[in-house]
């Protein structure tokens, strides 16, 4: 069998990340098989195989490279109080879309089984948390005007979670308040000199 380059074995490990993520939010974690998402990409099992060892590993995958909002690049546009504010808000509103909320929660939900059971799949989602966290205190320091590290430590965790919160009130079926989270973060905001 020839050689692939990067480039071949990169497309191919996007399109069986493709065909998982489809098949995800046709059947859940749970209900998700590398068969299934050998039939979605089109590909052989044995294929599916030679880029990643397991389910888990393609969970852990798709949760590593979530295309949804690059935790990093989350605040790269917004140099004032009132665009991240205002960036806040949209994060808040995504999470209470009905169309959405009903499969992003079920899913996130095995997601936290699985992590509890598998440590590759546990690592990838502790990534994603310290990814999201450096992203909002890195905000939160871009916004101040006379550096005090602590401050914006104290003041980026309670915007974090404000907003871990609503996630959690959409996971378990509690209506988000969004707007006293709104306000809650548009205070904090205020507290950054």
């Amino acid at each position: 069998m020839p050689k692939r380059d990067e480039s071949h074995m990169a497309a191919r490990r996007k399109q069986i990340l493709d065909a998982a993520s489809a098949s995800i939010n046709q059947k859940g974690i749970a209900g998700m098989s590398i068969s299934d998402i050998s039939a979605a990409a089109g590909l052989s099992v044995g294929a599916i195989y030679t880029h990643f060892k397991s389910k888990e590993d393609i969970l852990a995958a798709l949760i590593s490279h979530n295309n949804d909002v690059p935790s990093m690049d989350l605040f790269i546009d917004c140099r004032t109080k009132a665009a991240t504010l205002a960036r806040i808000k949209d994060l808040l509103h995504q999470v209470e879309r009905p169309s959405d909320a009903t499969l992003h929660g079920r899913i996130a939900i095995e997601v936290v089984a699985l992590a509890h059971r598998s440590p590759r799949v546990q690592d990838a989602v502790e990534t994603q948390y310290l990814d999201l966290r450096r992203a909002v205190l890195d905000q939160v320091k871009r916004l101040q005007t006379v550096p005090d590290p602590a401050a914006a430590a104290h003041i980026g965790d309670c915007l974090l979670g404000l907003m871990l919160t609503t996630q959690f009130q959409q996971l378990t079926g509690i209506k988000p308040d969004t707007e006293v989270k709104l306000d809650a973060a548009n205070y904090l905001l205020t507290l950054i000199h």
